[in-house]
C-alpha cells in the first residue's frame, strides 16, 4: 500500500505541478474474526455513498468509484477484484446455493435500516471481533521494549520535514542550503538525510531538493 499510494501521489504531483502530501491520513488497516463480522464491514463500505445528510446517490450500485456494481452485474466486474471472496464467506445457512443472491438482498436490506458503522466496535482501533479473539491476537504480539516506544513513533512520524531541517541546522549552526551540496562530508547533512527518513513522511522525491539530488524522470 505505501509504494502503490506513493507512487500515485507523486505522479499526481508532477502532473499538476503540485507537492505535499495527496491523501489524508496513513492506510490503515483491520484485522477481522470471521466472515460474520466481514459480511458487514463489507457491507457497510459498499453503502458509504449512501449514507451521511446528503447522500451521494440513491444506490450503493450507482456510485461510479464502488466495487458494488461487479456484485449486483456480472457485466460490471473487473478481472482485478476478488468477489468470490465475498461469496465464499456467505455459503451456509445465509448464502445456500445462491451466495450472490443472498449478499445483493444483504446489501439492499442495509440501505433502509439506520446507519451502522461495524469499525467504530474495533478494539484498539484495528481488532473487529469477540473479547476472546481480541485478547487472543493481543497475547500474539509482541510488546515493546520501553513503555513509551510506541507512543513515540507515531508522534515522530508527523514531524514536518521543514521543521526537522532546521531543528538540525541551528543545532549544527550551519546554513540550511549546506544540505543541498553534494558529496559533502558535513555531519549536519548525514543526521538531516537520516532523520529525514526515519521521522518524516516525506517522499524520496520531496527529499530531492533539500538534499541537492536529481531523481530520473522515467
Amino acid at each position: 500500500m505505501q509504494y502503490l499510494l506513493s507512487g500515485y501521489a507523486n505522479w499526481f504531483n508532477t502532473r499538476h505541478r503540485r507537492s505535499g502530501h495527496l491523501f489524508q491520513g496513513r492506510f490503515k488497516g483491520e484485522l477481522i474474526e470471521d466472515e460474520q463480522y466481514f459480511w458487514y464491514v463489507s457491507r457497510y463500505i459498499h453503502l458509504n455513498p449512501v449514507r451521511g445528510k446528503r447522500p451521494l446517490v440513491q444506490r450503493p450500485e450507482q456510485w461510479l468509484w464502488s466495487s458494488y456494481p461487479g456484485y449486483r452485474w456480472k457485466s460490471k466486474r473487473v478481472r482485478w477484484l476478488g468477489y468470490d471472496s465475498v461469496y465464499q464467506a456467505w455459503q451456509g445457512e445465509n448464502g445456500g446455493k445462491h451466495p450472490e443472491a443472498a449478499y445483493r438482498r444483504f446489501v439492499d436490506t442495509g440501505v433502509e435500516l439506520p446507519p451502522d458503522n461495524p469499525l467504530l466496535e474495533a478494539a484498539e482501533g484495528w481488532l473487529l471481533g469477540s473479547q476472546a479473539f481480541v485478547q487472543r491476537i493481543k497475547g500474539l504480539m509482541k510488546k515493546p521494549r520501553y513503555g513509551n516506544e510506541v507512543p513515540s513513533a507515531r508522534r515522530l512520524a508527523s514531524v514536518p520535514l521543514d521543521d526537522v531541517l532546521q531543528v538540525v541546522a541551528d543545532h549544527f549552526q550551519v546554513d540550511r542550503a549546506s544540505f543541498a551540496i553534494k558529496h559533502s562530508k558535513e555531519s549536519s547533512r548525514d543526521v538531516a538525510a537520516w532523520l529525514a527518513r526515519r521521522v518524516t513522511t516525506a517522499t524520496l522525491r520531496e527529499l530531492a531538493a533539500p538534499f541537492g539530488l536529481g531523481l530520473a524522470h522515467q
